[in-house]
């Protein structure tokens, strides 16, 4: 949690940000500002800690391990395929880290539909076409309208989908998005954008 604090916010007045939630990291309480191990101020006013904090080596190693290289995103459940930052984000490392806890063979798959009226209130008109497409190794889904095509990045269209069909529209960066009657039907493997730490059971 240090590693991802220490890359500050993403977006202003937040600790943590993932481009579609942020929030404020309070571990068991309010928003402390940490000045030792056991003490913390809470606005002006100082605070002692009342689960006794950490022992002084423990502290010390948390805060020596910290600045090192490692994982300072996390996702729900990486699906068994993790992403690198640049397939996300088009930045950053190219290498997906491979995931300690599920291997290929243990992805969660999903389905999602998309009708074609929903489809228009995410996209802003009417939608002629939808798919994934890869652009200089980033995830972007493209979307051709009347007004010809667009590439979304994976934050851009959850956004745009989940105003239109909720939050859970579109769980991770679809493998694959295709025609179905009535609309489009999109499908992947996990939940969260599927780079760094992954989260799932």
């Amino acid at each position: 949690m240090l590693r991802f604090l220490a890359t500050g916010p993403r977006h202003a007045n937040a600790d943590v940000c993932d481009s579609t939630h942020c929030a404020w990291f309070t571990g068991r309480g309010p928003r402390l500002a940490w000045l030792t191990p056991r003490r913390a101020t809470v606005g002006e006013a100082a605070t002692t800690d009342p689960f006794n904090g950490l022992p002084d080596a423990d502290w010390s190693a948390i805060l020596a391990a910290a600045p090192k290289a490692g994982p300072a995103l996390w996702t729900a459940h990486c699906g068994g395929a993790p992403l690198s930052s640049h397939a996300l984000w088009g930045a950053g490392d190219t290498a997906a880290a491979p995931c300690p806890r599920h291997a290929a063979g243990q992805a969660r798959s999903w389905l999602r539909d998309w009708p074609e009226a929903a489809a228009a209130r995410a996209f802003g008109g009417p939608v002629r076409a939808l798919s994934v497409a890869w652009r200089d190794g980033q995830w972007t889904l493209r979307v051709e309208g009347e007004g010809g095509a667009r590439l979304l990045d994976y934050d851009q269209a959850h956004r745009r989908l989940a105003a239109a069909l909720g939050w859970d529209a579109l769980p991770s960066p679809a493998d694959a998005v295709e025609a179905v009657p009535g609309g489009w039907r999109a499908r992947g493997v996990g939940w969260g954008h599927r780079v760094g730490l992954c989260l799932g059971d």
